[in-house]
């Protein structure tokens, strides 16, 4: 009887568990969302959830979404034939290690300098004497001058010429030659008062020299030479200007020039600075000296027989600078002296300059006198205060 109970029962608990709704049964499955921090993330890898039922029979239909992918039923369900969202592996950066490199130096490089010599133009007139010499001039024709002097005729002739060296410079100037060029200044007197000057230019080959060409003739104030210089490959010429008739000029143009073909050409403007002859009657304490505006400068001339002193006023630490021009050859020297007072505070020689700071604010006065007592000559001088 027992046995047949237990029997009975069991037969009773099976019909009821047949008869009671599906249990379901839930399992999440998630795949890692984190990629190693040693790799740049791609897209994160979609979460995915399931639902499964014990009932084997059960029809699945699947509803996908965007974060998972889940099996739903209005029946009975089953474990659903999953569609599995491929999930991408994470993998880990291989860490690199950069292998420093080390830059060669580069090998020293020598580079040979090679030692820079300034070679002077050859210079063929440096063998003919200009002042011994024949000239042939359109302005007075023919001239031979020894020592520098030479006449032609005598004074009452109409063809009579009196030809004097003034100065005789040399320098490249330009020349198609590649040579040193010779400048000399002429000053020729037919007779009458006119004193005509003029610079020609010559080149030489073989102890031979020939004129290329002159400056052009001019007349004491109305644009004639007082002189010459070469420097930086340019000819200077020194030209009288600002007449006040013919005896007297007031100012003087430094002109530069070079030598293209057979012309001068001009090289930028002229330089002008007031001109100051000393030369006055004795009865004249003093010649005022004084500058053209905007110059620091001023030509002085004269004779040491007639010469009255140059007065001037300058401040303590300005700088005076005396240049005197050579005399001409066979003519005495003169000696120019800037006096404090009784004090020599400059003194230049002709050929000479002096430089020197002036020890006070006063008045300073420019003395001429001969370098040999007696021996007078005359003087051009250039005077600048800075």
């Amino acid at each position: 009887m027992r046995s047949a109970r237990i029997v009975a029962l069991t037969a009773m608990a099976v019909l009821l568990c047949t008869a009671c709704p599906a249990q379901k049964s839930t399992t999440k499955l998630t795949a890692p969302s984190t990629a190693p921090s040693s790799v740049a993330p791609t897209a994160s890898p979609a979460t995915t959830t399931f639902t499964t039922t014990s009932d084997p029979s059960a029809t699945t239909s699947p509803a996908a979404s965007t974060t998972a992918a889940q099996a739903t039923s209005s029946g009975p369900t089953a474990a659903p034939a999953a569609t599995t969202t491929p999930t991408a592996q994470p993998t880990t950066a291989q860490p690199t290690t950069a292998q420093p490199t080390t830059a060669k130096p580069a090998a020293p490089t020598t580079t040979a300098t090679a030692p820079v010599t300034t070679v002077a133009a050859p210079n063929p007139c440096s063998a003919i004497d200009f002042r011994n010499f024949t000239y042939n001039s359109s302005d007075w024709g023919v001239v031979t001058v020894v020592d520098g002097q030479g006449t032609r005729g005598t004074p009452s002739a109409a063809d009579y010429v009196a030809l004097q060296i003034r100065a005789v410079v040399s320098g490249d100037i330009g020349g198609s030659n590649g040579n040193a060029e010779t400048a000399v200044f002429t000053n020729a007197n037919t007779g009458g008062t006119g004193q005509f000057s003029d610079v020609q230019i010559f080149t030489c080959t073989a102890k031979v020299a020939t004129r290329i060409t002159s400056a052009g003739v001019g007349d004491r104030a109305y644009d004639g030479v007082r002189a010459i210089s070469i420097s930086d490959r340019k000819l200077y010429i020194d030209r009288f200007t600002d007449a006040s008739g013919a005896c007297c000029p007031g100012a003087a143009i430094r002109q530069g020039f070079t030598l293209v073909g057979s012309t001068l050409s001009v090289v930028g403007p002229g330089a002008k600075r007031r001109f100051l002859s000393l030369d006055g009657d004795a009865s004249i304490p003093e010649v005022p000296i004084s500058f053209l505006p905007g110059t620091s400068g001023a030509l002085v001339s004269g004779d040491t027989a007639t010469a009255r002193p140059g007065g001037l006023d300058a401040s303590a630490g300005q700088r005076f600078t005396l240049v005197v021009e050579a005399a001409p050859p066979g003519l005495p020297n003169v000696v120019l002296e800037l006096l404090q007072g009784a004090t020599v505070v400059a003194t230049a020689t002709s050929a000479g300059s002096a430089s020197v700071t002036l020890p006070a604010t006063a008045h300073y006065r420019l003395r001429a006198r001969p370098a040999t007592a007696g021996a007078d000559n005359g003087f051009d001088a250039e005077i600048t205060i800075t």
